[in-house]
């Protein structure tokens, strides 16, 4: 008779909370976590934006949204865009009026453009004014109008924002000076076992909101057994999409 197999020991909240402190890519993103936390926070660390740089579904989206709710239950309504020139972000400086924190995702341009860079340095440097000012025509009149840049700045970009190989040598200077304010997070793009296989960006995107249930139950005192099944099911039906060698057999 076949001795029947004992079911997998399940994990302890705790044995679950140990992830972030062993994967390099929950380590990062928690970096960020806390840097979105402190952005314009009065007794922080005096950030004044944060940028975050990583491959596609790590997390960069779900942490930005975390940190919406607590801006928005404080009564800030954060803007979310995508700047195509530089009139466009400083219009977006414009509406946020001094408070509104702003938010760029896949914001590549920002970083190849040199007028727009130069109002990101302004915007993040505590020792230059806070405000821009630009001439607006305002009923058939020409006028004067101040813009405060003192907000809340969150950049989302897959691009490589350390590797110079991917920025124009012109820019480098620029780069760092920004960069020295507040260091960007980077989340290592670790993924050719992956993506060698064909694994996809929405594969990549299934695999985080795998992770993001699971460490969201922890965080919050319980992961339900039912929880645990159908997260390990989904996960073993990923897997089975891809196994890691063609031949493998079980």
């Amino acid at each position: 008779m076949t001795k029947a197999k004992s079911p997998p020991a399940r994990r302890t909240v705790t044995k679950w909370l140990e992830v972030a402190g062993q994967n390099v890519i929950a380590r990062r993103m928690a970096a960020a976590k806390f840097k979105l936390a402190d952005l314009g926070q009065r007794g922080g660390v005096g950030l004044r934006a944060v940028y975050i740089s990583g491959p596609p579904g790590v997390g960069k989206t779900h942490s930005i949204v975390e940190q919406e709710k607590v801006w928005r239950s404080s009564g800030l309504e954060p803007l979310r865009f995508r700047p195509q020139n530089v009139r466009d972000l400083i219009d977006y400086f414009a509406a946020a009026q001094g408070r509104r924190p702003l938010i760029m995702e896949e914001a590549d341009i920002i970083f190849r453009s040199k007028p727009m860079f130069e109002i990101l340095k302004q915007a993040t440097d505590p020792l230059t004014p806070d405000t821009f000012h630009r001439i607006e025509k305002i009923e058939g009149e020409k006028v004067e109008v101040a813009i405060n840049l003192n907000v809340p700045i969150v950049v989302s970009t897959n691009m490589d924002l350390t590797n110079d190989a991917g920025w124009d040598k012109d820019l480098l200077a620029d780069r760092d000076a920004l960069f020295n304010r507040s260091r960007p997070v980077i989340v290592p793009d670790d993924t050719i076992a992956l993506t060698s296989r064909g694994f996809d960006v929405a594969a990549f995107q299934k695999v985080a909101e795998l992770i993001n249930r699971i460490l969201d139950a922890a965080s919050a005192g319980d992961v339900p057994d039912a929880l645990i099944d159908q997260t390990r099911d989904e996960v073993v039906a990923l897997c089975a999409r891809y196994p890691i060698y063609a031949t493998a057999r079980g």
